[in-house]
């Protein structure tokens, strides 16, 4: 599969405490919450780095919509470590 996908669904799972996540799969229908998004947020920076904001998760809550936004922040400039 790739590898941004990949990187995303495990951020996903560890936070939420879930063996695995899949493309169609809504964060806050697996229990995310507020508190959440801003861990996964700032985990996705850190990890992918790309310059996704905070109100990507709550408008693209589904991973595979998720991760259009966090592609679209690093051909911005951020670049996959």
């Amino acid at each position: 599969g790739d590898p941004i996908t990949a990187a995303v669904a495990d951020i996903w799972a560890q936070e939420l405490g879930i063996a695995e996540v899949g493309p169609g799969d809504d964060f806050f229908d697996l229990g995310g919450h507020s508190l959440l998004v801003m861990k996964v947020v700032t985990r996705t920076r850190s990890e992918i780095g790309t310059d996704v904001r905070v109100r990507a998760l709550f408008e693209a809550p589904r991973l595979m919509d998720f991760v259009e936004r966090v592609r679209s922040g690093i051909s911005e400039g951020g670049a996959v470590r």
